[in-house]
């Protein structure tokens, strides 16, 4: 997540169940600096959206020597993939 999205604690455990389901290896990290779109799909409407983010760890974001893993490049797709195929699944009741 980055610093102006606000990470729904619901589609981070949604995440976090999906990744432990398929045994794909993931990491927590709030971003420093930078965005994604999600933060203004929040702002959207007046209740906002429940948003996560999944990303591919790499070093040297846009840089000549930006590299990343091949193995994290494919846990970072099938993390998603998974994601998808059962976001009808998840809870998403408000507490």
């Amino acid at each position: 997540m980055n610093r102006m999205t606000i990470a729904d604690t619901r589609m981070v455990a949604f995440m976090k169940k999906m990744a432990k389901q398929q045994k794909i290896n993931f990491q927590i990290e709030a971003m420093d600096a930078g965005g994604t779109d999600a933060s203004a799909m929040q702002m959207m409407t007046a209740h906002g959206c429940i948003t996560g983010g999944i990303s591919v760890p790499l070093r040297n974001m846009h840089q000549e020597v930006e590299m990343c893993h091949k193995a994290d490049i494919a846990g970072t797709m099938d993390l998603l993939q998974a994601c998808l195929e059962n976001i009808d699944k998840g809870d998403w009741k408000q507490d």
